[in-house]
């Protein structure tokens, strides 16, 4: 059975996204979550720290918000495009399932609080420059999904824990689930292990 990885920053999306699948378990799929806490260390330690430890998924799904440009809608999208403040370098996602639409997003270790430093990006977070390497290297497909969720000001570090669940609460998973088993369908191993014992043989 194949297995997809959440990989979330916060306790708040992580109960909500966990919930959801208590409450609507998948047939074909095995589903695990890892909880990363915000910045960049934290993502690149726990992501790895899992991938170690346990079996590595088949497909990582990485959810969390992000700040916006004040000018900027709140909709759901897929990062296809991420430039890295601290070192200027910028990370091109394959886009392994077309699901959302797609953005670039600007990747800081600090939270930002003016427009003036998000070099004309409408959206920035902390991890996702990490995340994305992280799951390059160990060679495991995956997407990047944002939630829009507050403005770069100078309040951006307050945030509403219940305007954060509630905004969650809208992601379609059955047709993200959908999405990800059509690619994994359609990018079988070409020899499965059981046949590949047998061709040895």
């Amino acid at each position: 059975m194949k297995t997809i990885l959440f990989a979330i920053a916060l306790p708040i999306e992580f109960k909500i996204i966990k919930q959801y699948f208590i409450e609507n378990k998948p047939i074909n799929f095995k589903v695990d979550f890892v909880l990363t806490w915000v910045w960049n260390l934290s993502t690149i330690y726990n992501l790895k720290d899992y991938l170690d430890k346990k079996q590595k998924p088949d497909f990582l799904v990485n959810i969390w918000v992000c700040w916006k440009s004040n000018w900027w809608n709140d909709d759901l999208f897929q990062v296809y495009k991420i430039k890295n403040l601290s070192n200027f370098k910028e990370a091109i996602s394959p886009v392994y399932i077309d699901f959302l639409e797609l953005k670039k997003i600007i990747c800081s270790e600090e939270v930002l609080t003016s427009n003036e430093k998000m070099q004309n990006y409408q959206y920035v977070d902390m991890e996702s420059f990490w995340f994305d390497y992280v799951a390059s290297k160990e060679k495991i497909p995956y997407i990047i999904i944002k939630k829009p969720f507050d403005e770069v000001w100078d309040n951006s570090k307050k945030l509403s824990l219940k305007d954060l669940e509630n905004s969650l609460k809208n992601i379609d998973f059955e047709l993200l689930l959908q999405k990800i088993s059509e690619y994994l369908e359609n990018n079988k191993p070409i020899l499965e292990e059981r046949e590949l014992d047998k061709f040895k043989k």
